[in-house]
């Protein structure tokens, strides 16, 4: 799925070709696709609305106004019945009042049909929904495929209910294709094989049944899979394949499709809208996780005081003064420089998922989110408490061991 919406990490190698209405994908598919992933990963502390109103400033147009965004906010928050989780934290682990998985899921898939994109990916949209929350979803989806859309999701074990609204199927078993094309004309296929469906059975679970591999009995199921993925090779059914294929493809290279001009008249926010969007989200999160940062701060206060401490009352009019003088000095430079410093590289790794994603989707350079991060870094109030308290407790000393250190 990351390969085909041109969305890979950087050490993935990719083999063949992926076209899309006969062009090779390149960076433009992240205008033109959504990706809802399979991990949900959220900024826990923010609430719903406060979410879907930040991503759709990052991305919607710059020039959609205030009454359009909340409209479409709120159409997409009703139809995936979020309305009544408005104002509810999105959660993180210990936390009292939350989203459940499900709810969750569904704002996943929310915050993706904002920019409601021409390709959609979904990396198993039903995974942890109940049968009504997981009907929602795909009928969503169905009502996007009817309107234009192109919908590729990836579903393990969906019901029969769902299974039946797939208009088209690819089943994969040991890297290799074991049918594509309809529901109905897979359950012809593999009747053809030797694989009958039970009527009674649910399609979905007996194709999985019929390609998994068996603990205990590897070699057998291999054998069989081999088989089924051999005789679609040379099947009727995949060379009706290949004859769509090379007729989209030519279609494609022949018409002048406005696919590609995505975003043309699309106006992003500027550098510092991006900036001031992203600063105000960790801001919020830090507002609203003050355990952490009441910690850092407690811990540099004490060390200010120990220092303080150590130096209070030094006579600056001898040479051993001077000396101790120098320390402080050297102490407090190096408690506000290399602490900070540190923490920093911790700091970064913890929010690199998320910021990895979105800076897949297009939403802002890595300039713009490091700058956003060093801005809003919890440390800073750390290291403001920390100089007041070693300016409260050396106050005395500090001013006058400066003029003399600089004299001598």
């Amino acid at each position: 799925m990351s390969t085909l919406a041109y969305r890979n990490t950087g050490d993935a190698s990719v083999e063949g070709d992926i076209l899309v209405n006969g062009r090779p994908i390149g960076s433009y598919m992240k205008y033109l696709s959504g990706f809802m992933h399979q991990e949900d990963i959220f900024i826990g502390s923010l609430t719903v609305l406060e979410h879907m109103n930040i991503m759709a400033r990052l991305k919607l147009d710059r020039k959609t106004t205030k009454q359009e965004r909340d409209a479409k906010i709120y159409q997409l928050l009703k139809s995936l019945g979020l309305t009544k989780c408005l104002h509810t934290k999105i959660g993180r682990d210990g936390d009292n009042k939350v989203l459940s998985g499900g709810e969750k899921r569904r704002l996943a898939f929310a915050t993706e049909l904002l920019t409601d994109p021409s390709i959609l990916f979904c990396d198993e949209p039903t995974t942890g929904l109940d049968s009504y929350s997981a009907q929602k979803i795909v009928a969503m989806m169905n009502m996007m495929a009817s309107s234009g859309k192109t919908i590729l999701c990836t579903i393990h074990q969906p019901s029969s209910d769902i299974f039946s609204t797939f208009s088209q199927l690819i089943l994969v078993a040991e890297g290799r294709i074991a049918f594509t094309g309809s529901a109905a004309s897979a359950l012809e296929f593999f009747e053809k094989v030797g694989y009958k469906c039970p009527s009674s059975y649910n399609p979905a679970d007996f194709f999985i049944k019929t390609l998994a591999t068996t603990p205990g009995f590897e070699e057998n199921c291999k054998q069989s899979i081999k088989r089924i993925c051999d005789h679609f090779a040379v099947s009727d059914y995949n060379k009706e394949v290949d004859v769509v294929v090379q007729y989209e493809f030519h279609m494609g290279r022949a018409a002048e499709s406005n696919i590609y001009k995505v975003r043309t008249n699309f106006n992003e926010l500027f550098f510092w809208q991006k900036l001031f969007w992203l600063t105000y989200r960790w801001f919020l999160d830090l507002w609203r996780n003050p355990n952490i940062q009441i910690a850092r701060i407690t811990q540099r206060i004490a060390i200010a005081v120990m220092v303080g401490l150590c130096y209070f009352g030094t006579k600056l009019t001898t040479q051993v003064g001077i000396q101790n003088v120098e320390g402080a000095i050297f102490l407090i430079v190096t408690e506000n420089t290399f602490t900070p410093m540190y923490a920093i590289v911790n700091e970064f790794p913890q929010k690199y998922p998320l910021f990895l994603r979105e800076y897949k989707a297009g939403l802002y350079s890595s300039a713009i989110y490091f700058l956003s991060r060093i801005l809003a870094m919890p440390n800073a109030l750390a290291d403001c408490a920390t100089e007041a308290a070693c300016q409260f407790f050396s106050m005395e000393f500090s001013w006058s061991a400066y003029h003399l250190w600089y004299d001598n």
